[in-house]
């Protein structure tokens, strides 16, 4: 069935900026309104070939319709469309013979191009474009390779604001609009209309009755325990880019390198022409390891689409290790529900605080003192309508406070109930997360060391680190606190110390995993208002998890486990010094026996007792362990075995 759910494929958001939409601008006096969607053009010309667009084929192109970036000074700009994966399918092996090329403004100095995803260029020209509709011939057609996607557009300086990208100002359609500024990498812009582009290609208009893409497919809840109904439901996300709408399909599927039975698959609502679906599958896997999909028919007619693949993991219950949850809530100084959200929150998970790593993003509703872009981009991505007082946990949609079927991971505080958290916490985590960081006071610099070991195989693309640093004790304003002034903030970002989406892990043959993090700490922090507030490493503190990103799904971004400090100064041993943290050596257990991450000369083993035990086939427990690091020097770890 296709489920009514959000999807957000077309990012709206820079990781390392601010909303893209902001540098764009229309023409002075441009009709903002949207159009109503309509269907992709392919119109016949009568001598084997078609006319591809994505905007309608009256589209108007005047000084109007331009858009372009709202700085004053010359900045090269360009735009594209893009033939993607299915379109690939349909027209490998065809000829591309003449583009339609729309202005909005008189540019000598205009490239038009035709290039790879890979950036590889197959074909451009350097030319002076008018104002209107421009007809540009290749002198020899152009083959279409269909190993990967097309873009085709062109670039050019735009000078004194003429803005010269045409937009027709119709319901933007996946792969319709494409945007850059001085070299920046292509971004897609579907709020803002389809790019006045024609593609003259060999073909008739019938072809183009079915044609789709595959986008991704993944399980939310991608890790089965052994023993019991080891079943899941995988998602399946399609873009019907045909001039038909679609109600069954035919997928092929494999697990491995297993073929199993085709299935046909009926949409629930038909999937309109132009338009993103969703189609979840139940599927059953008898080991770990990855599914293909393959789509062999829409509609009884046969296709050539590239397959994807998902991975799903099969683990026992001696693989599971205790989780830490982490929760992020969406706040605001200015937000008068927000202490009541927080009162809520904290009730629920009030005796298990130590199960909780918690961190307060001062978005989704006015920024303050403390707003963090960071944290405007998380709320941005993960919530579909930002508000505040709002929470999620691990980055997993909960389909019982999803009340709009929107797919939002975020929710209320105010409704988080105990059997939820309870839920969370039983989730077994299958990679450890351990924190040693120090702060020198004289120098500023924070040393911060996430480390640990993976039980089973990870699903995902990006399986990565993200490490926060937050600060607590912080007294200051809070409308909504008895008129207030005097309310305690804790727990909120001051820096993400990590990349934004998490730092790709690479696992050593033993499962284990290490990444160090150096910051200067800054004397004072700079809100996006402008704001400055002073610095309290004193009452500072970190959260480190590893989970999967993905910067188009935001529910394939699930946390796999958290850990949290409850100083700058923290680790097993009550690391100190950097130097301290230079020579420490992590230690785990793994199926009955202890590891040690790093050189070392010798490793001893015992029980709480005090007594010396073998190194193997140990029982479920805690033990002391003792090593000598390469520097001579004694080390003493504490491991929990789950053996």
């Amino acid at each position: 069935m296709i489920k009514c759910k959000y999807l957000l494929l077309v990012v709206c958001l820079v990781w390392a900026g601010s909303i893209l939409n902001a540098q764009w601008c229309v023409a002075p006096d441009s009709p903002i309104e949207q159009q109503s969607g309509i269907s992709k053009t392919v119109k016949d010309q009568g001598n084997g070939r078609v006319l591809y667009s994505y905007c309608s084929s009256d589209a108007a192109v005047t000084a109007k319709s331009g858009i372009g970036s709202n700085t004053d000074d010359d900045v090269k700009v360009t735009t594209a469309i893009r033939l993607s994966e299915g379109m690939m399918g349909l027209l490998k092996g065809r000829n591309i013979y003449s583009l339609k090329v729309g202005i909005a403004a008189d540019a000598d100095d205009a490239t038009v191009f035709i290039r790879k995803e890979d950036g590889t260029i197959l074909w451009q020209i350097t030319k002076a474009l008018e104002l209107g509709w421009n007809d540009v011939v290749l002198e020899n057609p152009l083959v279409i390779p269909g190993d990967q996607p097309l873009y085709i557009g062109f670039s050019a300086v735009q000078h004194d604001r003429k803005y010269l990208i045409p937009v027709a100002k119709e319901t933007g359609k996946v792969n319709g609009l494409f945007l850059s500024a001085n070299g920046e990498p292509l971004t897609e812009y579907t709020s803002m209309g389809n790019l006045c582009l024609k593609v003259e290609v060999d073909g008739n208009e019938s072809e183009f009755g079915y044609v789709a893409s595959m986008l991704k497919a993944y399980s939310t809840k991608p890790y089965l325990l052994e023993g019991k109904e080891a079943a899941t439901d995988m998602t399946i996300y399609f873009l019907n880019e045909g001039e038909n709408s679609i109600s069954k399909i035919k997928l092929g599927r494999k697990l491995n390198d297993k073929e199993l039975s085709d299935t046909i698959c009926t949409f629930k609502r038909r999937l309109r022409a132009n338009s993103l679906g969703e189609l979840t599958l139940k599927v059953a896997p008898t080991e770990s390891g990855n599914y293909t999909f393959t789509l062999k028919e829409i509609e009884k007619t046969p296709v050539s689409v590239k397959p994807i693949m998902a991975g799903v993991t099969i683990y026992k219950a001696e693989d599971a290790i205790k989780r830490v949850v982490l929760i992020e809530e969406f706040t605001s100084q200015s937000c008068g529900n927000c202490p009541a959200g927080q009162k809520a929150l904290h009730k629920v998970i009030s005796g298990n605080e130590d199960r909780v790593a918690l961190v307060l993003h001062h978005s989704g509703y006015e920024p303050d003192i403390f707003t963090k872009q960071e944290s405007v981009n998380y709320c941005y991505f993960y919530n579909t309508t930002t508000y505040a007082p709002a929470m999620m946990i691990d980055r997993t949609h909960l389909s019982d406070y999803d009340t709009d079927g929107v797919g939002s991971l975020v929710f209320d505080p105010r409704n988080f109930s105990e059997s939820t958290f309870t839920k969370e916490l039983a989730l077994p985590a299958l990679v450890s997360v351990d924190i040693n960081c120090s702060y020198d006071e004289a120098s500023r610099k924070l040393t911060v060391i996430v480390s640990g070991n993976k039980t089973v195989d990870l699903v995902g693309d990006h399986v990565g680190v993200t490490v926060f640093l937050l600060e607590s004790n912080y007294i200051g304003y809070q409308h909504g606190n008895g008129g207030g002034s005097e309310f305690e903030h804790n727990n909120f970002l001051r820096a993400v110390l990590s990349d934004q989406t998490g730092d790709v892990i690479s696992f050593a043959a033993n499962g284990t995993y290490s990444k160090r993090y150096e910051y200067k700490m800054p004397e004072t922090y700079v809100s996006t208002t402008g704001k400055k507030t002073e610095a309290h490493p004193e009452n500072m503190s970190i959260v480190a998890f590893v989970s999967n990103f993905d910067t188009v799904y935001p529910d394939n971004c699930f946390v796999l486990n958290a850990n949290k400090t409850t100083s700058l100064n923290a680790g097993e041993t009550g690391l100190k010094s950097e130097k301290a943290i230079e020579k420490s050596l992590p230690a785990f257990a793994k199926e009955g026996k202890v590891y040690v991450c790093g050189e070392y000369e010798d490793l001893k083993v015992y029980n709480l007792q005090g007594m010396e035990i073998r190194n193997e086939d140990l029982k479920p427990g805690v033990y002391i362990v003792k090593i000598i690091g390469s520097d001579k020097k004694e080390y003493v770890r504490k491991v929990y075995s789950l053996h």
